[in-house]
């Protein structure tokens, strides 16, 4: 987390004085909720990716496919967040996925995980 340089003093209540084009610097848990929410994001967008490789239904393999590419516009777009304070971006997962074409479960239960 960087140090600041400066002390910053509050001129009004509120943090909504980036809406007048002022940037102030994230907060430590602003900073560790878009963490969370772009490991939450990976996290899905594997099992998404995963599940359209294995479903039997190509409705279901377009459905996966949708989540996946929800996902990784949500990881983008957090992560740009989290660049432009110079900070660093969790890793994606998508390596892990093997290439196997055999479902595990069945489709019922691997929607049901969607959700």
């Amino acid at each position: 987390m960087p140090y600041p340089k400066k002390v910053d003093f509050i001129e009004k209540e509120g943090f909504t004085s980036f809406i007048k084009g002022k940037r102030r610097p994230l907060t430590a848990l602003e900073i560790k909720q878009l963490q969370i929410n772009i490991n939450t994001n990976t996290l899905g967008k594997s099992l998404m990716l995963a599940f359209s490789q294995v479903a039997s239904s190509e409705a279901l393999r377009q459905y996966f496919y949708e989540g996946v590419q929800l996902a990784d516009k949500q990881i983008s777009h957090l992560g740009q967040m989290l660049m432009k304070e110079n900070l660093p971006t969790p890793k994606i997962m998508d390596t892990h996925i093997s290439d196997s074409t055999i479902a595990p479960f069945s489709d019922k239960l691997m929607l049901y995980h969607t959700f």
